[in-house]
């Protein structure tokens, strides 16, 4: 310090006790300061401790200059602060770099392999690997490559990320790889709760692909045709032509239905219910004329269902479940019927009969032998129901469905369930 600066801080200093106590402090703050200086742990500390001195500190003309030195000190502090965080900057960086490109690499692996984070249960279904077949048990790790064969089985699919996909009896889903969830349903019918995705999930049939993002939807396939409802969220639908490339594309929204098949156009229809029964009051509904409400051996989610029985006038030894003569549906373009059913005993096939009044002749369609004690779901449009009488002839718009029967062939005495029976009519959406 200056002569000067000196002269000003000793009159400073004596002006009062308090002034006297602080330069006491002060010098002891300073010593601790320059200690600080040398130890970058207690730098923090010690300038911080000089500017509480600061604070009291009588108004006099040294004071200007004290803080101005102690403001330089803090800056001095600032800058090797900033040194050592910059030095710290460049060594994390680096250090998050690498993170980032390692965890790239391992994402470009893993998405060319595809998700395998799967596994999968199944009764009766099994799992096809390099030509080895295997059973399918709860807890199955599944792979990019390998097949899953439901035959008389039903499976469930069960990916990290909580989507799961129920296979109905005699599906065959092959896991594809690349990017993302990449499946392959070659044939059957599968139901699919999918979670949100940063990528679609893929699903393509031999005459279609779809793109999923999240949503709750049903695939349907056979060697003809490939069938998409979809009840949450929104599913791309595309055609695959011959080599599985995809072509014309559809959104198709909640409530809405499409179908891939090469005698009929891509579009969004959508479902327009006309009856719904689910039996859930325990009552026989006015329209059926066979049938008893009562519990299932094997639960489907619901407390009640149909049961079979006896119709007097068309099959007095037959258990059957059927809706009533005269209580009329009419038929429409694009009308269709779907419902769960079980049988108790290895039957031929679960067939399903509608009586055309107008026209007088039956038409009808039937499953594939399903296996006993285990939910299954049969869905038909009434335009491809097969004519019994006369092959040449069809329904026409207006005619009225006078009856609808559920005959199981086969086991004519055996117990048989019926359950969530639904008759809808889909429209086409207009451009």
């Amino acid at each position: 310090a200056s002569p000067d600066e000196l002269a000003e801080l000793d009159a400073a200093l004596g002006h009062t006790d308090e002034v006297a106590a602080w330069a006491a402090e002060s010098n002891e703050l300073h010593r601790l300061l320059e200690q600080a200086l040398r130890s970058p742990r207690r730098r923090q500390e010690g300038v911080e401790g000089v500017m509480r001195a600061v604070r009291v500190l009588p108004g006099s003309a040294a004071a200007p200059r004290v803080m101005g030195t102690v403001r330089a000190l803090d800056r001095q502090r600032s800058r090797l602060l900033r040194r050592r965080i910059i030095a710290r900057i460049v060594v994390w960086s680096a250090a998050a770099a690498a993170i980032v490109i390692a965890a790239s690499l391992w994402m470009v692996g893993r998405d060319a392999r595809g998700e395998s984070a799967l596994f999968a249960s199944g009764d009766g279904a099994h799992r096809m690997r390099g030509g080895v077949e295997a059973p399918l048990v709860a807890g199955t790790a599944i792979f990019p490559g390998d097949r899953i064969a439901c035959g008389p089985g039903s499976a469930t699919v069960t990916f990290a990320d909580g989507t799961s996909l129920d296979l109905q009896a005699g599906t065959l889903l092959d896991l594809q790889a690349g990017t993302g969830k990449r499946l392959h349903l070659a044939d059957g019918r599968l139901s699919a709760t999918v979670a949100p995705q940063r990528r679609p999930f893929v699903i393509s049939t031999p005459q279609s692909v779809t793109a999923v993002i999240g949503t709750r939807f049903i695939l349907d396939t056979d060697g003809e045709r490939t069938r998409l409802s979809v009840s949450e969220g929104s599913v791309r639908m595309q055609r695959a032509d011959a080599k599985g490339s995809a072509s014309a594309a559809v959104d198709v929204g909640a409530g809405h239905a499409a179908e891939a098949r090469a005698d009929l156009p891509l579009v969004a229809r959508t479902i327009e219910p006309l009856y719904a029964f689910d039996f859930e009051d325990g009552a026989l509904p006015p329209m059926f004329a066979a049938g008893t409400p009562g519990s299932p051996p094997v639960s489907d989610g619901g407390r009640t269902c149909l049961v079979g029985t006896p119709e007097p006038q068309w099959s007095p030894d037959r258990n059957i479940v059927c809706i009533r003569r005269n209580a009329y549906v009419q038929y429409q373009e694009g009308l269709r019927c779907g419902f769960d059913f079980l049988v108790t005993e290895p039957v031929t096939e679960v067939g399903v009969m509608i009586y055309d009044a107008d026209q007088d002749q039956n038409y009808g369609t039937g499953s594939t032998a399903p296996e006993p004690r285990r939910w299954h779901h049969l869905e038909f449009a009434f335009a491809q129901l097969v004519p019994y009488l006369r092959p040449a002839e069809h329904m026409a718009a207006g005619d009225r469905i006078d009856s609808l029967y559920i005959v199981p062939h086969g086991a004519a005495a055996q117990r048989f369930y019926v359950d969530n029976l639904v008759i809808w009519r889909e429209v086409p959406e207009k451009p």
